[in-house]
């Protein structure tokens, strides 16, 4: 049985495609993960340390110094986690992320948020964004959105390919972001 080599090319260019998704899963998504948790470690941790360098009780000067370089730390690492109101801002910085990466977002939703984080000293806003792009303009938009300055999580892609637009790619991605109260 003889393959065509257009279909030769299309599961070539498909088990190309299978493999860059693994390896990106391997290589870049969990490695951010456990970044970000190793992250909230370290906020908890910090703001322990600042609780206890607050306490009246203990005025010396080391304290002081200590407790300024503790804040100094505890503002980097909050920096990283959007605050609730900023959320609409983001989206708009999505938009400015898309256009920069040649990528052209259909809709951004954000979905229901988990009531159990509700009490936690972050939440998780899942964001749904629904674009197209070719396969080298959704690598750039990927890209910028996990090298920006907030913390954002791709925890899903889809890409699905059109045959009326071979060139272009339509693609949803749920991004996860964490935000403190």
């Amino acid at each position: 049985m003889d393959i065509p080599e257009a279909q030769k090319k299309l599961i070539s260019i498909v088990a190309v495609v299978v493999i860059a998704a693994i390896a990106d899963l391997f290589f870049v998504v969990r490695p951010l993960a456990s970044k970000s948790f190793a992250t909230f470690g370290k906020i908890r941790s910090v703001k322990a340390d600042l609780a206890a360098a607050e306490d009246p009780a203990s005025s010396l000067e080391g304290t002081r110094k200590r407790l300024g370089a503790l804040k100094k730390e505890n503002e980097q690492y909050s920096k990283k986690f959007s605050r609730k109101d900023e959320v609409p801002f983001l989206t708009s910085g999505l938009y400015k992320i898309a256009v920069s990466s040649g990528v052209r977002i259909a809709s951004v939703r954000p979905t229901q948020e988990d009531p159990a984080s509700a009490k936690a000293a972050y939440q998780k806003t899942m964001l749904i964004i629904s674009a197209t792009g070719d396969y080298r303009q959704i690598g750039r938009f990927i890209e910028k959105l996990e090298s920006s300055d907030k913390l954002m999580v791709i925890k899903d892609i889809e890409i699905v390919w059109d045959e009326s637009t071979p060139r272009s790619n339509n693609f949803t991605l749920s991004v996860c972001l964490y935000t403190v109260q």
